[in-house]
């Protein structure tokens, strides 16, 4: 189902690495009919994955553009790393509240986030200057949580891929082929600057 007028939907990850599901979710959201401009803005410091070091911030910027370089109407937005720390959501959403006044925003996000969203940093504040754009995964349920949030969202239908970024860097530290889950021109990417490799 379509909104009446197309907004802008916000997608935001450490993408580390980048792969081919993220590519495809960036596609269903843009094939939704609620938004006709994607931004997808790279997370330098969440506030919630703090057990390991991620990836140097410009190494990812750099395999997100060329991952996602062929995709119309999508921005890669590195403001993230301009805006205060930790990396909260809300921070992201009022600088594009700010920049896009008078547009509809969606923060676009998959239903295993949706199912726990009251746990995020000043969660009303997010749902009262964008609306939810998420992404259904099967077997899920969200007969728990507030009506006001239920009311916020929009559902799509997205065919998730399964691969994680976590599993690639266990592969690829395991020296295991992951060609098939990346775009090739992140493989080379991650193959040039010795990503993600144990040293040996």
């Amino acid at each position: 189902m379509s909104s009446d007028k197309r907004g802008i939907g916000l997608l935001g990850g450490t993408f580390d690495p980048v792969h081919n599901g993220h590519i495809a979710i960036c596609r269903s959201y843009l094939d939704s009919g609620y938004i006709d401009k994607l931004y997808v803005v790279l997370t330098p410091n969440p506030p919630h994955k703090t057990d390991r070091e991620l990836t140097d911030f410009n190494h990812r910027l750099n395999m997100l553009n060329l991952a996602l370089n062929d995709l119309s109407n999508l921005w890669v937005s590195a403001i993230e790393d301009k805006l205060s720390r930790p990396s909260y959501t809300v921070n992201t959403v009022m600088y594009f509240r700010n920049e896009f006044p008078d547009e509809q925003l969606y923060l676009c996000i998959g239903e295993d986030s949706f199912n726990h969203f009251t746990e995020w940093y000043h969660w009303e504040e997010i749902i009262e200057n964008c609306t939810l754009l998420v992404a259904r995964r099967p077997n899920t349920d969200d007969s728990n949580l507030p009506e006001k949030l239920k009311n916020n969202a929009r559902f799509i239908g997205h065919e998730e891929i399964g691969i994680s970024s976590s599993e690639i860097r266990d592969r690829l530290s395991d020296g295991e082929d992951v060609a098939q889950e990346l775009p090739e021109e992140v493989m080379n990417y991650i193959n040039d600057h010795h990503l993600y490799q144990t040293a040996t």
